[in-house]
Parts: C-alpha cells; sequence; structure tokens
C-alpha cells in the first residue's frame, strides 16, 4: 500500500482525451492572444500619438514596458507556479492578461496606459511558460511532439497575425479595439482551463520564502538591459551617460542576482536546472533562435514596406504565408517526432533557416516577387523544424518543479535573444548604412566616366524638361544622391540577411549537446511523479 501511494499515475493518466484536447486549446488560444500582442501595437503607434498627445519616443514605452515585464517575469514562473499550484497560477495569469487587455483600452493617459501594459506582460509571461509545461504534462509522452507543434503554432501565427489584424482594428474602429479584441477570447480560454485542469498530483512548496532579493536583482538586470537596448541606438550607445548608467547597473544587477540564486535556497529563478546539459544547451539554441527569428519578424516588414514599396497588407500577406510554412513545418514535425532524430530534424531545420536568410542577402531592386517568397517558405518550414524537437529535447527528463523551471528558463531566453536581436539589428542597419553610402559616394564624382556620364545625361533631360542649368544640376545631383541612397540600404539589408543567416547556422554546434529522446523512453516522461 505504501508503495502505491509513493508512486503515483502519471499525471497525464488522469485526463480523458476529451480535457486533454480542451486544455490544448484554452493554452493555445492564450498563447495567440499573448503572442498578438507583442506585435498589433506598433501599426496603432501613430493613431495613439495622437489621441493621447505623446512623441514617438514616449510612445514606445508602451511596447518596452510590456516586453520588459514579459523579459523578467518569464523565469520567475516556475516558483510561482511551485508556491500556488498550476492551475490556480495558469488561470489567474489568464485573467489577469484578459482584464488588463481590457483596461488598456480604456486607458486616457499615456502613464495609465503604460502601467497596463506592464501588468498584460506579467500575465503574457506566465502564460507561456506555464503553458507549455501543462501541455507536457496531461499528454502523454509519445503526443509531446505534436503537442509541441500545436504550441509552437500560437508562438508564430501571433506575431504575423499582428499587424493584419491591428490595421484592419485601427481602420475601421480605433486603437483600443487593439486591446479589447483579447476580452472575449481571453474569458473563453480561461473557462476552459479552469473546468478541466487539475492541480497537479505532487505540489511544490508552498511554505518556502519569497525571494525578495532575487527578484529585486533580476529586475535590476533585466530591467536596465532591456531598456538600454530600447534606447541605445537613439542616444549613441556609450556616448550618453544614461546609457552609461544603465550599463553599470545591468552588469551589477547581473552578477548579484547570479549570486543569489546559486547561493540561496530557495531562489526565484532555479539556476541550477541548467546543471542539465540537455537543457542548458537548448536554452543557448534557443537564444540563438531568438536573435534570429525576432529580428527577422522586425526586419523583414520594414525591407518589404520601405524598399520594395509593398503596401502594409501585401507584407502582411507575405508575414501570413511565412507563419503558415512554419505552421506546416511543425506539423510535419509532430508527426515524425517518434519516428526521427530530433537532433537531425533540428540540423534541417537550422540549415533550412540560413539557407533562405543566405537567398534573401542576394535580393536587389531588380528582384522578382518569387526571390522573396520562397525563401520566406523555407525559412518558415525550417523554424517550424527547429520549434518542436528544440523544445522536447530540452525539457526531456524533467520533472515536477524541475519542469517548470526549465520551461520559464527556455522562454526566458528566446525572449532575451530576440530584444538583444532586435536592438543589435537596428544599431548595425545603422552602421552598415552609413558605410555603404560613404564607401559608394567616394567612387560617384567627376574623375569616374560612367558617374560623370550619368550625371550630363541627367541635367540634359532636366533641361529639356524646361529647368535652367542650375536648377538642372541640382536635381540630377539629387537623382544621383538617391539613387547612392538605395543602393546603401540595399547594400545594408543584404548585410543584415547575411548576418541572420549566420546567427542560424551558429545553432548547429549545440545541437551535439542535446538529448535525442526515443519515443518510449522513460526520461521523456514529463509528468508530475
Amino acid at each position: 500500500m505504501s508503495e502505491a501511494v509513493a508512486q503515483p499515475c502519471a499525471e497525464y493518466m488522469r485526463y480523458t482525451p476529451r480535457q486533454r484536447a480542451a486544455i490544448l486549446i484554452g493554452v493555445t488560444l492564450g498563447t495567440i492572444l499573448v503572442t498578438l500582442d507583442s506585435t498589433i501595437v506598433n501599426v496603432a503607434n501613430p493613431t495613439m500619438m495622437g489621441n493621447l498627445g505623446v512623441t514617438m519616443d514616449q510612445i514606445s514605452w508602451v511596447s518596452i514596458g510590456y516586453m520588459l515585464t514579459n523579459v523578467i517575469f518569464l523565469p520567475m514562473t516556475g516558483w510561482f507556479e511551485a508556491r500556488y499550484g498550476r492551475r490556480r497560477f495558469l488561470v489567474s495569469a489568464l485573467l489577469l492578461f484578459t482584464v488588463t487587455s481590457f483596461l488598456c483600452g480604456t486607458a486616457a493617459s499615456l502613464g495609465v496606459l503604460i502601467f497596463y501594459r506592464v501588468l498584460q506582460g506579467m500575465g503574457g509571461a506566465a502564460l507561456m511558460s506555464t503553458g507549455m509545461a501543462t501541455l507536457l504534462d496531461v499528454h502523454p509522452p509519445e503526443k509531446a511532439g505534436i503537442v509541441s507543434a500545436v504550441f509552437g503554432t500560437g508562438i508564430m501565427v501571433g506575431p504575423a497575425l499582428g499587424p493584419l489584424v491591428g490595421g484592419y482594428l485601427v481602420d475601421n474602429y480605433s486603437w483600443p479595439w487593439i486591446f479589447y479584441v483579447n476580452v472575449i477570447p481571453g474569458i473563453i480560454a480561461g473557462v476552459i482551463l479552469w473546468a478541466m485542469m487539475k492541480e497537479p498530483q505532487i505540489q511544490g512548496d508552498a511554505d518556502k520564502p519569497i525571494d525578495v532579493l532575487g527578484i529585486a536583482w533580476l529586475s535590476l538586470w533585466l530591467g536596465c538591459l532591456q531598456i538600454m537596448l530600447e534606447k541605445g541606438e537613439r542616444q549613441g550607445w556609450m556616448e550618453s551617460r544614461f546609457i552609461q548608467w544603465l550599463a553599470i547597473l545591468s552588469i551589477a544587477g547581473m552578477i548579484l542576482f547570479l549570486h543569489r540564486s546559486l547561493t540561496t535556497r530557495y531562489p526565484i529563478v532555479n539556476l541550477r536546472a541548467l546543471r542539465n546539459k540537455a537543457l542548458a544547451a537548448g536554452c543557448t539554441c534557443s537564444f540563438v533562435q531568438g536573435v534570429g527569428l525576432f529580428s527577422t519578424l522586425f526586419v523583414l516588414p520594414v525591407f518589404l514596406q520601405g524598399l520594395r514599396g509593398y503596401t502594409a497588407q501585401q507584407s502582411g500577406v507575405i508575414m501570413l504565408t511565412w507563419a503558415l510554412a512554419s505552421t506546416a513545418g511543425m506539423m510535419v514535425c509532430g508527426v515524425i517526432s517518434n519516428r526521427v532524430s530530433a537532433r537531425l530534424v533540428i540540423v534541417v531545420g537550422a540549415v533550412s533557416c540560413a539557407m533562405a536568410m543566405f537567398a534573401m542577402s542576394s535580393v536587389t531592386f531588380l528582384s522578382g516577387p518569387e526571390h522573396i517568397f520562397w525563401p520566406q517558405i523555407f525559412l518558415g518550414t525550417g523554424i517550424g523544424l527547429m520549434m518542436v524537437p528544440l523544445m522536447t529535447a530540452s525539457l526531456a527528463g524533467l520533472t515536477g518543479k524541475d519542469l517548470g523551471d526549465g520551461s520559464g528558463l527556455f522562454n526566458m531566453t528566446r525572449q532575451l535573444g530576440g530584444t538583444i536581436g532586435i536592438a543589435l539589428i537596428s544599431t548595425i542597419l545603422s552602421k552598415r548604412m552609413h558605410f555603404h553610402n560613404t564607401m559608394i559616394a567616394e567612387h560617384v564624382n567627376i574623375y569616374n566616366p560612367e558617374a560623370y556620364s550619368r550625371f550630363n545625361m541627367l541635367q540634359q533631360f532636366f533641361m529639356s524638361k524646361g529647368s535652367s542649368v542650375d536648377a538642372a544640376q541640382n536635381k540630377g545631383l539629387a537623382v544621383m544622391n538617391q539613387s547612392i541612397l538605395g543602393q546603401a540600404t540595399i547594400m545594408s539589408y543584404e548585410d543584415l540577411f547575411l548576418l541572420i543567416a549566420m546567427a542560424f547556422a551558429l545553432i548547429l554546434p549545440f545541437i551535439l549537446f542535446l538529448r535525442d529522446p526515443k519515443p518510449g523512453d522513460s526520461k521523456v516522461q514529463v509528468s508530475m511523479h
């Protein structure tokens, strides 16, 4: 009898297939809402600036506040889950996200809106981390691949839908609707999860103290780092005293946080979980993948609309195509996960992403739509192929509290990689544009026969249209300067795409350290026992 009590049944055996399916729907719906909110706000920024009477620099805090809290709160979710119970914590997080979404829409000032966005980011972080652990726990190990594929679909589709949904709501209704749109789906997801979920058989330590210092040092480290990355380019990086202080405080916060996490008995973030080699390698891959993934999401719409002349809707269709290809890749990966090596699939996905971005690095003003469309298909498919096995291989073998801690760390590293990637992309783009503009301009002068001939041709053209000699010269110079700027810009984007390809390629060495779970391997069991 005592042996039976000591070995409770696997957690997934407590759920019927209908309950598992309902929980999968609820968690995935919540995930789509959270990831949707990471991009939906961007298209409404000009409208909110006018209605709230603020500048672009000020309105950027609406996005910064959400991402900042998301990054800080992600690694804490394992601690909160262990203390308050997974069911209560997950549903409470979804309720917080839904209520604050409504309150964001009612905000009449920038300060109030930022405050509600911070709270919304807390709820969203808990949904992302705890939701993944929940799905792995309530489904049989052999279903881990397909479950991760469905969850990954929410992660991919949300950001792609954001600009489309946001643009439609702003154009046809008003900016508060980009927040109101979360309310009804959020309520539905919350009701489903509360009705279907059960608290795990073995609860976390509800009596352990709150690691106040750990929370403080983590917030100082990631908070200052996030603000520094967001503001650094506009303020000249280390030329700004403000950025210098942020860098100093971020480094100090990181050192204090690491010391606290490794010396206290009950840390807010269990870094000891990284002693698991597969988790440590998976978090590294997740970070690098975040750099490549979010950098692409950031730079591609700007490239399509700014250089290729695509409308916002056309750009949105390209992004949606990319997301659908990613979904297809995840679904295929979920089906074959029990029959094909996870590490092999990750290699195929990383190579596909790297080759797709390498192909994009050769796109010019003369390239046709097919030169953009097909690389996005391969990029999306590659992301989809990587997402599922990377999550399952990283969390394989973790159980109970370690599963929650590992899930939080995995998601945090991807989000942090995305934040750093976007900041680096902005800086690199600015510097490469200056470099290429200078290099091209040095060769466009009166001593270059081709440049001089083109200038004379432009001058004659404008004179034939009735311009005076001086006016024709000025117009010709303006056209040539615009041509130089255009070429410098397209070359800068080519450099960016090549760097993103290299980022995806960096994943390959770390794959060697991942575990390759096999069907029926007991170590892949992720239930609470």
